[in-house]
């Protein structure tokens, strides 16, 4: 398996998916032509940042979904996940 980095919104950078830190710590970031220095032209993967998120997670679910079933447990939930709505 080839090397994996994302793209960070954040700094503008790539990091290695196993990165865990602050985007600001120069020696995790990357520009492509690092990469390629470092790897060779076709020796590491791009993925999506996206893509990332939803794979540190067995449940499959963004963090977003992640929150409101949280809430929903704890019992602050919107009417709609009570079945509450439409005049019930």
């Amino acid at each position: 398996m080839l090397p994996r980095f994302y793209h960070c919104g954040c700094c503008e950078q790539y990091h290695a998916v196993e990165f865990d830190g602050d985007c600001r710590d120069d020696s995790a970031r990357f520009n492509p032509e690092d990469l390629d220095e470092q790897y060779g032209d076709h020796g590491w993967e791009e993925i999506d940042q996206e893509d990332l998120d939803l794979e540190d997670y067995e449940d499959g679910m963004s963090d977003a979904e992640a929150d409101a079933d949280t809430l929903r447990s704890a019992g602050w939930g919107t009417d709609e996940d009570y079945g509450g709505c439409h005049g019930d």
